[in-house]
């Protein structure tokens, strides 16, 4: 799937003040822009015009309006586009406004052209990894709808171009004979002669509007029996139009997008209106899939977009090879599908069938020739006299948490209080708890590079287990398992303490090098964070001028306030931020300039194809010159070939890490390696 110009340099805008000052900003970059002053149906104006970024200007918008906005962004995250907020940056209103919708970018609504395009561009990178060369489906069919329902007309030459649906209207409503003579008679309205009179007459007004200077315009009309917003612009003399299908949003609304099943709010509007006097008994099974975050972390969101279709595409063979009674499958959520049966429904049936689901999803599953192996859990529960739909699909969703935590158990039975009953192996959740105490937490180091004359400037710390009986355990893991059992701010801890006090001994000529060290949301959200940390430091020996410490975007969106004050505090004694995994999550440029940055460290998976992707590479350079703008550096994750590092250089991006470079080393290989890189 090549995201090129024109298939996917479009958006959807919605501005209160602006819309036409901002759309035309957006067109001056070659973006096409579909635009809205009203919030009124936006998810289904953003539907049908067949875009894939949202941008909301949220500059003087209407209290009522957020309502309609909540509902767009849920959208937006569930079928992964993209949704840029534009707003004032000296609001503070307004800055926790757009974090409370969720936007995957924050931005600037007075920034310049390259700010916008620069923003514009990563959000169309963010489409490119969510969607991906594998799972392009949902992007095909935007584009589909993009040259279907367009048409362009010469003014000059009177040739008219038109989408396949449009021509297909034309056809029904006009025979051939009549397509000629109207060309012949009418050639700059041509077009509008399969509406009715009373269409065409708002249709004309549409077009003399155009006519005395202003750069859109649009009208409303019907087309078989569809509702359809119809938009104009003059592009010199070419005349282009654009049927937004406005009718569209049921079925949008009530099926997944990625996998094709039913949508989650479809299945909560059943539930909701389910009675059982009249539907008989509910049984609800809902499965979870597991390691998708591997995946996506190690091979691109693309296969674990694919991974998730094929995963929608199992659970529905293994219904329909075995089960008759009334049912339906549904993704809720990221990575959980529920599947409803109405009828004659008891324990043991959807325990045998729940069975069925998990083998079918156990079984390796190939995409482009490569095996990807996932693993599922599931819960299940019939639904109780007292309780109606949405209690029970709580309940049951409340068990499915429970059991995904556990890796022996792989399906748990709701009981009516909500309270699983599977014996759970937890050793290794004890074992982790006593992993600290036993020092079985290693700290190694893995060295980062200027670019141009590859000096050694530092290191990033990063954790090992070593188990005793499993052997070394990488962070993925060790991670995963803190997760579980709710340990991870104390494992954060002790890596970060165990790190500063290994390096606070580093010898004399290491001590021009800096040390990397990763800080969790739940420890910024902390208020006595700054002062906690600084006493750590402090013990430790270490000098605060030799560190950074990395965040993810995930640490900036809870509390973006009280983040910034802990970042200047953490500045005034010499520490330097990071911003780990930049482009792979919220993207929300504007933080650039908001906060103390000294770095933005750009994950491997956004550089991984700059060396054959045009569009990648474009990306990279905007953010590049983003921060050379604002004096933040630039950090390669991930560099393996000597062309990519090489690439990095001649795109003057400005340190680089990877396994080119080094593998992690620990603390006395790394020693011995800075030695021997010392120039």
């Amino acid at each position: 799937m090549v995201y090129n110009d024109e298939a996917h340099k479009r958006v959807f805008l919605l501005s209160f003040q602006d819309r036409d000052g901002l759309t035309a900003k957006i067109k001056s970059l070659n973006w096409s822009v579909i635009a809205a002053r009203r919030s009124e149906n936006l998810l289904s104006r953003f539907i049908g015009a067949a875009a894939s970024i949202a941008i909301i200007d949220m500059r003087d918008m209407p209290d009522d309006a957020y309502e309609e906005i909540r509902e767009l962004s849920n959208f937006i995250a569930a079928n992964g586009f993209a949704l840029l907020s534009a707003i004032d940056v000296n609001d503070n209103a307004m800055i926790a406004a757009a974090n409370k919708i969720e936007a995957t970018h924050i931005i600037a609504a007075d920034g310049n052209d390259d700010y916008w395009n620069a923003n514009l561009e990563t959000a169309l990178a963010l489409l490119a990894r969510l969607q991906g060369n594998v799972s392009s489906h949902i992007m095909d069919e935007r584009h589909s709808r993009t040259v279907n329902y367009s048409w362009n007309f010469n003014l000059e030459t009177f040739e008219l171009e038109t989408g396949s649906y449009i021509q297909n209207a034309i056809n029904q409503n006009l025979s051939a004979a009549q397509q000629d003579h109207l060309k012949a008679i009418y050639p700059k309205t041509y077009l509008l002669h399969y509406m009715s009179k009373y269409q065409r007459r708002i249709a004309i007004a549409a077009y003399r509007r155009l006519s005395i200077g202003d750069s859109q315009s649009g009208f409303s009309h019907k087309l078989v029996d569809r509702n359809f917003i119809h938009h104009l612009e003059l592009d010199g003399n070419i005349l282009r139009g654009y049927m937004e299908e406005v009718s569209e949003i049921k079925t949008w609304r009530s099926h997944d997008l990625l996998t094709g099943v039913r949508s989650g709010s479809f299945a909560r509007s059943h539930l909701l209106n389910w009675k059982q006097s009249v539907d008989g008994c509910l049984g609800l099974i809902i499965v979870g899939l597991r390691q998708l975050e591997l995946i996506n972390n190690r091979f691109g969101r693309a296969q674990g977009n694919a991974l998730i279709q094929q995963a929608g595409e199992r659970i529905c063979a293994a219904l329909s090879e075995k089960v008759k009674i009334d049912n339906f499958v549904a993704r809720i959520s990221g990575k959980e599908f529920l599947i409803a049966f109405n009828g004659d429904i008891s324990t043991d049936f959807l325990k045998s069938t729940a069975d069925d689901i998990i083998k079918s999803l156990t079984e390796a599953i190939d995409i482009d020739g490569e095996e990807y192996h996932i693993s599922a859990r599931a819960a299940l529960c019939v639904a109780q006299d007292s309780e109606d739909g949405i209690s029970a699909l709580r309940r049951v969703n409340m068990t499915l948490k429970e059991v995904m935590k556990h890796p022996s158990s792989t399906i748990a039975i709701a009981d009516t209080d909500g309270v699983i009953n599977p014996q759970y192996n937890e050793n290794i959740e004890r074992e982790l708890r006593s992993a600290v105490e036993n020092e079985q937490i290693e700290v190694v180091l893995q060295p980062q590079f200027s670019i141009g004359d590859e000096q050694i400037i530092g290191a990033e710390a990063l954790a090992r287990w070593n188990h005793p009986t499993l052997g070394k355990l990488g962070a993925d893991t060790l991670f995963s398992v803190a997760d579980r059992c709710d340990y991870r701010d104390i494992i954060s801890q002790h890596i970060q303490k165990l790190a500063l006090k290994i390096c606070a001994d580093w010898p004399n000529f290491m001590m021009d090098l800096r040390l990397s060290i990763n800080v969790t949301p739940q420890q910024m959200s902390d208020s006595d964070f700054t002062h906690n940390f600084i006493e750590a430091i402090e013990q430790t020996g270490f000098n605060p001028r030799q560190l950074t410490i990395e965040l993810t975007e995930e640490n900036l969106i809870e509390n973006f306030e009280l983040t910034r004050q802990s970042l200047l505090s953490l500045r005034e004694k010499g520490i330097k931020i990071a911003i780990d995994d930049f482009g792979t999550g919220y993207s929300n440029l504007s933080y650039i300039s908001e906060l103390p940055l000294d770095y933005l460290k750009l994950d491997k998976s956004l550089i991984r194809n700059i060396s054959r992707s045009n569009k990648d590479l474009m990306v990279l350079r905007s953010i590049i010159a983003l921060g050379r703008a604002v004096g933040v550096k630039i950090i390669a994750e991930g560099v393996e070939t000597q062309d990519l590092l090489e690439l990095l250089g001649r795109e003057k991006c400005d340190i680089y890490q990877g396994y080119f470079g080094s593998k992690p080393l620990s603390v006395q290989q790394f020693e011995k390696f800075a030695l021997r890189n010392r120039k």
